[in-house]
């Protein structure tokens, strides 16, 4: 279907920095969508006066938007999680009047199947998307749709990125596990203009297209592990200091 037959939206974006969200955004100014910023240092988007603002507060932003999209929950899961808990305060205290669907752009390491590290790394997106389950279920009129990417990869290259419902993954062969940022904002922005598939649901998205080597993409994911980690070094030896503590405590207590 032809862009110009979609009904045009007021998106929210709470930032245009991450890669994910710059892409988002270019796409859907593109496709003549209005988009409202709550951060933004992109001078071209700036520079669109006719489609898109920026705004100084939470409130401003969803005072007219119908969608809110945090499209760079995958960088920047922190970011993420603090931008879905401040829409659903919104919306509780009804300051989103227009708002009817919120789009997360999680990761694949957020899944309950994930393993124990992974779920570890990703916690502040599996309690993004927990909040915004709940907030489905206290507020029906508000919809959401949650992405979860496999591998991001920053590339040129053509990519065959697709959606599906996520229940239907184990049916799916001879997928690359590799998607680019660009494709990750070109299949988000589809969903936002043919949304109806994906209300109150998980999304998988994937491609058939193999952008690099698969020991590339794996140092690449080894290097965002690495990353997430250095970030959450203090709170590990703070919990290995406690466990130390209390082994020290025992020992003694039993001597």
């Amino acid at each position: 279907m032809s862009n110009i037959f979609r009904s045009k939206h007021t998106i929210a974006v709470f930032e245009t920095s991450s890669k994910t969200s710059t892409q988002f955004t270019a796409h859907a100014l593109a496709n003549g969508h209005h988009v409202v910023a709550l951060t933004n240092s992109n001078k071209e988007f700036a520079a669109n006066t006719t489609h898109f603002k920026d705004v100084d507060s939470a409130e401003a932003l969803l005072e007219h938007a119908d969608v809110v999209v945090i499209a760079g929950g995958a960088e920047h899961h922190s970011a993420a999680y603090h931008a879905v808990k401040k829409v659903a305060a919104l919306i509780a205290q009804e300051k989103a009047p227009k708002l009817k669907h919120i789009y997360l752009v999680s990761a694949s390491g957020a899944k309950s199947g994930a393993g124990f590290f992974s779920r570890a790394l990703y916690a502040d997106l599996a309690a993004a998307e927990k909040i915004l389950v709940e907030l489905a279920a206290k507020h029906p009129s508000v919809k959401y749709t949650v992405f979860r990417p496999p591998h991001l990869i920053e590339t040129d290259k053509s990519n065959d990125v697709f959606v599906y419902d996520e229940a239907a993954e184990k049916n799916l062969v001879d997928l690359s596990n590799q998607v680019s940022y660009n494709g990750l904002a070109d299949a988000v922005l589809e969903i936002v203009e043919t949304q109806p598939k994906f209300v109150n649901k998980v999304a998988g998205i994937n491609s058939k297209t193999l952008l690099v080597e698969n020991h590339d993409a794996n140092a690449e994911t080894r290097k965002a592990t690495y990353n997430a980690a250095a970030k959450a070094t203090p709170f590990v030896v703070a919990a290995a200091a406690i466990a130390a503590g209390l082994i020290i405590f025992v020992a003694k207590r039993r001597s």
